[in-house]
């Protein structure tokens, strides 16, 4: 099995918008459930973004699931600093990123070429992706398995 193969059985990302409040806690219980079957299907590796609150519950998730699971990676990748200063989720933004393992920044400044990069970066070795979305027809293209908890 080459690298990259065996990376792709062990790497998820996750692509997601906005959640309404009012299913916030649904998404969240079905977020959390999903990523800890991967993790016992032997998923070790979660690439996720820094761009919207779907990301943020799913990196939280990792963050705490890493005290029962310490062999699992969570991977941060920050789209621009500069969008993440506007964030009014500040706190919880740098809890993420002080407890990530990796963190990749694409940009300094925000714009459609570092949105694109940050998703190339997000789906890379990734063999599955959960998502939160109607919008996964650029996902389905990568040859990822699609997990939709939507």
């Amino acid at each position: 099995m080459t690298k990259e193969i065996e990376l792709k059985t062990k790497t998820c990302c996750f692509y997601g918008g906005e959640i309404y409040k009012s299913k916030k806690s649904d998404v969240s219980c079905k977020l959390k459930k999903q990523i800890e079957k991967l993790i016992n299907s032997g998923i070790t590796i979660f690439n996720v973004g820094a761009d919207r609150n779907f990301d943020l519950m799913a990196a939280v998730h990792i963050i705490r699931l890493k005290n029962v699971y310490p062999s699992i990676r969570l991977n941060l990748i920050v789209p621009s600093l500069s969008k993440m200063n506007e964030s009014e989720n500040g706190f919880l933004q740098n809890f993420i990123f002080f407890n990530a393992d990796t963190l990749s920044v694409v940009s300094g400044m925000y714009d459609e070429n570092c949105k694109h990069e940050a998703e190339k970066r997000l789906s890379k070795n990734a063999g599955y992706c959960v998502v939160y979305s109607t919008a996964v027809d650029s996902i389905r293209e990568k040859g990822m398995t699609i997990i939709d908890i939507s």
